[in-house]
């Protein structure tokens, strides 16, 4: 009975021990995702920096706070986002993954003399969910030249590579 007892206490440290390390290893991987997705950003002459990582095994819920990206060499767009929260996430192949709510806060678009029209504007969106959402890992690389045709050319070809059930915002715009 002692040798039972025994048996059953170290199988339970080691599964606790598997549970406990599986569960490190799952979230270093995804901060590492997502340091390689900022890493292709600063790669392409962008800035972009990001706070806290964490990812939930259990519910493979990934939250990333203090969002800070400004593409390209010529900082002429810049976006902040105060946290992004993914729910339901998991990885379809090596290029896309799927998440089952995407909830993002504090998003905030600057766009600063874009193209020959030196146009100014900023698009606030404090609260904007996805639901059953599909897209690509890595965004696609941005078009350095600074042309406003390109730069639009590129954001519908992003939008095209995503899908979703249902989304919801609430926006504010300035010109």
């Amino acid at each position: 009975m002692k040798r039972i007892l025994i048996g059953l206490i170290v199988a339970a440290v080691l599964a606790a021990g598997g549970w406990f390390g599986f569960n490190l290893y799952a979230k270093h991987r995804a901060t590492a995702e997502v340091e390689t997705a900022f890493e292709q950003i600063r790669a392409g002459g962008g800035k972009a920096s990001h706070g806290k990582v964490e990812f939930d095994l259990m519910s493979r819920t990934l939250t990333i706070e203090d969002i800070a990206v400004t593409p390209g060499s010529q900082s002429q767009a810049q976006v902040k986002i105060t946290g992004i929260k993914g729910i339901g996430v998991r990885q379809i192949d090596d290029t896309r993954f799927s998440a089952d709510s995407i909830d993002i806060t504090g998003l905030d678009v600057a766009l600063d003399q874009v193209g020959p029209a030196k146009v100014k504007a900023s698009y606030k969106i404090p609260q904007l969910t996805m639901r059953d959402y599909a897209g690509p890992v890595h965004i696609g690389t941005a078009p350095a030249n600074g042309s406003l045709i390109d730069l639009y050319r590129y954001v519908l070809g992003q939008y095209a590579s995503v899908a979703a059930s249902a989304h919801g915002a609430d926006a504010h715009d300035e010109l």
